[in-house]
């Protein structure tokens, strides 16, 4: 499976999405102009590689998503959470794929940390909080 990576920009976050390495990692910005363009791609990979672990003959696979987002505006928190969404998906399908969500934010920010919580109470997938260095 290919992998996927987008430059990081002042409005787009670096995405790297990597099916050897069972990582999806996310970090910068995410305020692009166009989101459903921007992550319908990326939506794409995730039903793919969803297929893929499925496909795969090892059954114990330890899949990383890293979050490590410094703003995104509200367009962006729906396109994230159907990234999550996909996921989780994912995780019910096949229940011996563990899926870890690593949410990093800022301890001044409050409510990059309450969006994390948000969407684990939502989805129900592993999170795990680390404050930002």
């Amino acid at each position: 499976m290919e992998k996927y990576l987008v430059k990081e920009t002042t409005s787009e976050p670096r995405v790297e999405l990597d099916a050897q390495k069972n990582l999806l990692h996310f970090e910068g910005e995410s305020r692009p102009e166009d989101v459903t363009n921007f992550y319908a791609p990326i939506l794409k990979w995730v039903e793919e590689y969803g297929d893929y672990l499925k496909s795969s003959s090892s059954s114990n696979v330890e899949v990383q998503c890293v979050f490590n987002l410094d703003y995104f505006n509200s367009a962006s928190s729906k396109s994230i959470l159907d990234v999550i969404e996909s996921l989780a998906g994912i995780s019910e399908e096949l229940p011996e794929c563990n899926i870890k969500i690593l949410w990093y934010y800022d301890s001044m920010d409050e409510d990059m940390k309450e969006a994390g919580e948000e969407f684990q109470m939502i989805s129900q997938l592993e999170f795990e909080f680390h404050e930002a260095e």
